[in-house]
């Protein structure tokens, strides 16, 4: 990782991936858009577990700061682009990208060489 605007952290798709994006997330966040924390924690954490789970390679994890607001884009290298899904009540999975939805102010996919990145804005 770096210091100022931005940094990037790059994990390896494994279950310890989610954890570490919510812990670098939400130190980044505390220091460049303080309040803003638990919703940067939980929507990277969506985004990362649907990366190790539907993705392929590592798993970049890019932080930044701007006048915008703080932004969370994930990277991995499966070029299929994520669904928001309709859980049923009884489901223990499909809810993060709605979760992604309702919190962030803005969000989308970038395609990139290989895969995609999903990225969330929250505004600040």
């Amino acid at each position: 990782m770096s210091c100022g605007t931005r940094e990037v952290l790059t994990l390896p798709p494994s279950r310890k991936a989610p954890a570490r994006a919510r812990r670098a997330v939400r130190e980044f966040a505390a220091t460049v858009s303080p309040g803003s924390e638990w919703a940067a924690e939980l929507l990277a954490s969506e985004l990362v577990t649907n990366a190790v789970m539907h993705g392929h390679g590592p798993v970049h994890v890019v932080m930044e700061h701007s006048a915008d607001g703080l932004a969370v884009t994930v990277v991995d290298e499966a070029p299929a682009e994520p669904v928001v899904a309709k859980a049923a009540p009884g489901d223990t999975g499909g809810r993060g990208l709605r979760l992604v939805d309702v919190l962030a102010s803005e969000w989308g996919v970038k395609t990139s060489q290989p895969g995609k990145g999903v990225w969330f804005r929250l505004a600040g």
